[in-house]
C-alpha cells in the first residue's frame, strides 16, 4: 500500500476516532432540548463558519461533528469571528435549527456589523467559530430585533466604539447609479436607535443636540455642490453640479434629492417638480421640441426612459 493511501486511512480512522469521542462526551444531550450554538460551539460539537454578503447579512454553515441528532439556538449577539482584518458580524434576531448527525446546516442569517474601526466585510472575507457580545449590546439587539438594519447599525456601532451620532452618520457612505454619494444611517434611524436605548438604561452617545445648518462647497471628483449642509451631509436647499454636465437645484434631506427642485441635463431637457429620496413623484419634463410633459408619480417612467434620461 502506497504512501498516499496510508495517509488517507489514518485520516479516516482519526477521524472517525474524533466523532466516537465527541459523542460520548455528548451523552448527556438530549434531541428534545434546545441548544445554544456557543454553548456547542465551546464543547467542540459544532463547527461554524462564515462568509460576508454584505453589512446586513451573513452565510453560515454550521456542522454537527457528533452523532447525535440537535436542536440548535443562535440567540442574537451572537456573532461570528472575522478570521481576517474585518469587522465580527451579529445576529440581530434569533434562529433555531435542527442539526443531524454529522450533517450541516446551511444559513442565511441577519446580521450587523461590530467593530466600526475595522473595514466592512465583503464576499471574499470569512468567519470562523462564534463568541458572543457584551450584555449592553445583545439586550439592545434584542429589544430592536423588529428595526430596520440600520437603526441597528446606528446602536451597535455607539456601543461597541464609542462613536457619536456625527461619526455613526459619517462612517457609512454610498453612491447611487446617479453619482450621487448618500449615507444609509440617517438621522431619524439615530433618533429610533437612541431612543431603544434610553428605555432600556443604556448610555450612549447618539444624542439629540440641535445641528445648525451650515453653508458649504464641497468637491465630489469632479462634481461640486454648492449648499446647505447638517452633520456634513446635504441637506436644506442647494446646487449640485455635475463635471459631465448637468445640475440639480433645490431641497435636499440626508444626502439626497428631497422635496421642491429643478434637475437640469447637459442637452438642456429638465424636469421640475417633486422629489422623494431622488425619484421623481411629479411634476414637468421640458424637452426642446416637444414641449412640456406633465408626470404623476410613476408614470414618469414612460418618458425617455425614466426620470433621469441623460447623463448622471
Amino acid at each position: 500500500m502506497g504512501l498516499i493511501a496510508q495517509f488517507k486511512r489514518w485520516k479516516v480512522a482519526h477521524k472517525e476516532r474524533r466523532i466516537e469521542r465527541l459523542t460520548a462526551q455528548a451523552a448527556d444531550l438530549t434531541k428534545d432540548q434546545r441548544y445554544d450554538l456557543l454553548f456547542l460551539h465551546q464543547r467542540g460539537f459544532v463547527r461554524a463558519k462564515g462568509s460576508g454578503q454584505s453589512i446586513t447579512n451573513i452565510y453560515v454553515d454550521v456542522e454537527n461533528l457528533i452523532r447525535k441528532e440537535l436542536r440548535v439556538i443562535v440567540a442574537p449577539g451572537t456573532y461570528f469571528v472575522s478570521s481576517g482584518q474585518h469587522q465580527n458580524m451579529a445576529t440581530t434576531t434569533e434562529y433555531t435549527f435542527t442539526l443531524y448527525p454529522c450533517s450541516t446546516q446551511h444559513l442565511n442569517i441577519r446580521a450587523t456589523c461590530i467593530n466600526a474601526n475595522l473595514p466592512i466585510p465583503g464576499k471574499a472575507d470569512r468567519f470562523c467559530g462564534v463568541a458572543r457580545v457584551t450584555d449592553n449590546v445583545a439586550r439592545f439587539l434584542e429589544a430592536s430585533k423588529n428595526e430596520g438594519p440600520m437603526v441597528i447599525q446606528a446602536g451597535v456601532w455607539t456601543l461597541t466604539d464609542n462613536l457619536t451620532r456625527h461619526d455613526v452618520i459619517n462612517h457609512l457612505i454610498s453612491r447611487d447609479n446617479l453619482g450621487f454619494t448618500s449615507h444609509p444611517v440617517t438621522d431619524d434611524d439615530c433618533d429610533r436607535a437612541s431612543d431603544i436605548l434610553d428605555e432600556l438604561g443604556i448610555s450612549h452617545r447618539l444624542w439629540r443636540s440641535p445641528v445648525a445648518y451650515e453653508m458649504a462647497t464641497v468637491k465630489y471628483g469632479d462634481d461640486v455642490y454648492e449648499g446647505e449642509l447638517r452633520h456634513g451631509i446635504r441637506s436644506g436647499r442647494g446646487t449640485y453640479t455635475w463635471g459631465l454636465g448637468g445640475y440639480y437645484e433645490g431641497e435636499w434631506k440626508d444626502g439626497k434629492m428631497h422635496g421642491q427642485g429643478t434637475r437640469v441635463w447637459q442637452d438642456g431637457s429638465r424636469y421640475v417638480g417633486a422629489f422623494d429620496n431622488n425619484k421623481v413623484i411629479g411634476g414637468f419634463y421640458e424637452f426642446d421640441n416637444n414641449g412640456p410633459m406633465k408626470v404623476f408619480g410613476n408614470e414618469s417612467q414612460k418618458f425617455r426612459g425614466g426620470p433621469f434620461p441623460r447623463g448622471k
